[in-house]
C-alpha cells in the first residue's frame, strides 16, 4: 500500500495579523490606525454626545414636570381671638 501524502492547508494571513506583526515604527502604526479608524471614532463620539444631551434634556423635563405637579398647601396664619 502506497503512503498517502497529506498536505496541511495553511490559511492566508488576515489583514489584522499582518498589521499585528508589522515591523514598522510604532508611531507609523499609530498614525495608520488613526487614519483608518478616525471617521468611525468621530461618528461614535458625536452619537454618544447626542445621547448624553438627550438624556439630560429628558431628566430636566421630568424634574420640571414633577416640581410643577406638586400641590403646595399654604395654611393661613392662626389668629388668636
Amino acid at each position: 500500500m502506497a503512503a498517502m501524502k497529506r498536505t496541511v492547508v495553511i490559511p492566508a494571513p488576515t489583514a489584522a495579523s499582518v498589521k499585528a506583526t508589522s515591523t514598522a515604527f510604532i508611531s507609523d502604526q499609530i498614525t495608520a490606525m488613526i487614519n483608518e479608524y478616525a471617521e468611525s471614532m468621530i461618528v461614535a463620539w458625536r452619537r454618544s454626545r447626542t445621547v448624553i444631551a438627550a438624556t439630560a434634556q429628558n431628566i430636566m423635563k421630568r424634574r420640571r414636570a414633577k416640581s410643577s405637579s406638586q400641590i403646595i398647601l399654604v395654611h393661613p396664619p392662626f389668629s388668636t381671638v
